[in-house]
């Protein structure tokens, strides 16, 4: 990408991502956290699919996540509905690897992990809450693909995976999301085992040699990200400015993955924006140790799932006569 192209970008991610984030802001401001975070990572996940994938499949996922919303927040107490629920929602995002997008959609589960883990608005009672919640997160999702595509931002697409490896890939994240998400649930770890889950659906990849890379660097950048973390301590007490700071990290976490610098660097600054999310409704201090104690336990699961398939991939690679498996 050239330096002027790389530019304009990088302006309109800014823009973008500010405009996005203001219905958070917002509630932030008016004392909603928990809602605050929930319209948060709806509009990222808008934002992200819109930039990855284009407006139509965008609408779609932001269709598909408020409608898992509604279903997920229901059946949270209930582990096996509730690990099912997050873990098709992963499996339908991992197919689309074929068409290189998945990346781009991997929010969506992410999201839905993170509301099935620890419903919102509990102040309400149900259905209102979970009709409340899934119209937050499509309003949400919404607005931000509306800004995204009005503004022409568009970030190219992955590799394509052929239909048999994203069908594998699928169902080998759909596997450790549905056990992951049912532990999660059977012992109410919150928002920290949400963390392990989304820490799954990021280093799990099409391709195993992609995975491994993926996992050491995610462990490190989670570490170097807990730090930086940890330096908003101060502000705790003032929601909107915990939240405002996690918009800026979620802008470097874009640039750097955008640029092409190394995961770990993008992982360093992804962990602290939704550990700022995250803590606007509570303490900083305890998210961010929960995160990093989830992060790490869920990379050394990935990374057994990994070594326990290895022999299948690589068979599969040599008898295609593949290098990358």
């Amino acid at each position: 990408m050239s330096a002027p192209v790389r530019t304009r970008v990088l302006g309109l991610l800014a823009l973008v991502l500010v405009v996005a984030l203001v219905p958070g802001l917002v509630l932030a401001a008016l004392g909603y956290s928990d809602g605050a975070t929930l319209v948060a990572l709806g509009a990222l996940a808008g934002l992200l699919a819109c930039l990855m994938a284009g407006w139509r499949i965008a609408l779609l996922a932001v269709v598909g996540l408020a409608c898992a919303t509604a279903v997920a927040i229901p059946v949270a107490g209930t582990p096996w509905a509730a690990a099912t629920v997050v873990a098709a929602a992963s499996a339908a995002v991992a197919l689309t690897s074929q068409r290189g997008i998945s990346a781009g959609l991997i929010l969506a589960p992410i999201t839905l992990a993170f509301t099935a883990s620890d419903p919102p608005l509990d102040a309400l009672g149900e259905p209102e809450r979970a009709v409340v919640a899934a119209a937050g997160t499509l309003g949400a999702g919404l607005f931000a693909v509306a800004v995204t595509h009005l503004l022409h931002a568009r970030l190219p697409e992955g590799d394509h995976a052929s239909r048999s490896r994203a069908v594998t890939y699928a169902a080998m994240v759909s596997v450790l999301v549905w056990i992951a998400t049912w532990i999660v649930q059977l012992n109410d770890l919150g928002h920290a085992g949400a963390w392990a889950v989304m820490t799954i659906l990021l280093v799990v990849q099409p391709y195993l040699q992609d995975g491994s890379h993926i996992a050491v660097q995610r462990a490190l950048g989670t570490v170097v990200g807990f730090a930086i973390a940890l330096c908003f301590v101060l502000v705790s007490g003032v929601p909107i400015l915990v939240y405002a700071a996690g918009g800026l990290f979620a802008y470097l976490a874009l640039v750097f993955k955008l640029s092409g610098r190394p995961y770990w660097q993008f992982a360093a600054m992804l962990t602290p924006a939704v550990v700022l999310f995250e803590g606007a409704a509570g303490s900083l201090t305890t998210v961010a140790w929960e995160r990093l104690v989830a992060t790490l336990l869920a990379v050394l699961a990935s990374l057994a799932a990994m070594l326990l398939v290895r022999p299948l991939y690589l068979a599969h690679a040599q008898r295609r006569g593949l290098d990358r498996w």
